[in-house]
């Protein structure tokens, strides 16, 4: 432990190190309830104007944000991905430094860069569950928020007709596969209110609404 201890602080590795500790410190505030989990969380897309004039720099961002994705940053909250990329980081540090017998700052920061790298590849095999977990309840989440509000009937239904339906949003619409309560139809035009999802049909249930 005291030879870790030694190997951890060594000028080679105190930049890591510095990190690593910061991670734990986080968690430990996370788990007594000081912070929440997405107290350093920030959104990672970028609005690109489409003006000819910066039509070089929005490649270069939209370019960015591709790679950021791969690495699944983005995906999931940022202190998620920082945690599985520093700590990789910090054990491939401490060891390389410790094999070649580096207790050079200098050479330390070449190491550094490497297995920060490197560690990218590891945080993204390492994330993986985490980001099909975040997409699972972003989707219930979605599920959960149109439940209750107002659609058009695009495509007529009945309790055994799948039709279509059209909420809207500030954006593009939501297009929703519905069918009615029981005894019931309803036809393109008519105003409908969601009242459930049906995850073994994928689909939701509605009711005329007046």
């Amino acid at each position: 432990m005291g030879e870790l201890l030694e190997v951890a602080v060594n000028p080679a590795n105190i930049i890591i190190t510095a990190l690593s500790i910061f991670i734990v410190i986080y968690w430990v505030t996370v788990i007594i309830g000081i912070f929440d989990i997405d107290v350093f969380d920030f959104d990672m897309d970028v609005d690109v104007d489409a003006d000819a004039d910066v039509e070089v720099e929005g490649s270069s961002v939209i370019w960015l944000n591709s790679i950021l994705s791969f690495f699944n940053l983005g995906k999931i909250p940022f202190m998620i991905f920082l945690s599985f990329w520093i700590i990789p980081t910090w054990l491939l540090c401490i060891n390389i430094n410790y094999f070649i017998g580096n207790s050079s700052f200098l050479i330390g920061l070449f190491v550094l860069f490497g297995s920060l790298f490197v560690g990218l590849f590891i945080t993204k095999i390492l994330t993986y569950p985490f980001v099909k977990l975040y997409q699972k309840l972003e989707k219930e989440n979605e599920y959960d928020s149109i439940i209750g509000k107002i659609c058009a009937i695009t495509i007529a239904a009945t309790e055994s007709k799948t039709g279509q339906a059209q909420v809207k949003t500030n954006g593009a619409p939501h297009i929703l596969s519905v069918r009615t309560i029981k005894g019931m139809e309803m036809q393109k035009g008519d105003t409908g209110l969601v009242l459930e999802y049906n995850q073994d049909l994928n689909l939701y249930l509605i009711e005329p609404y007046n």
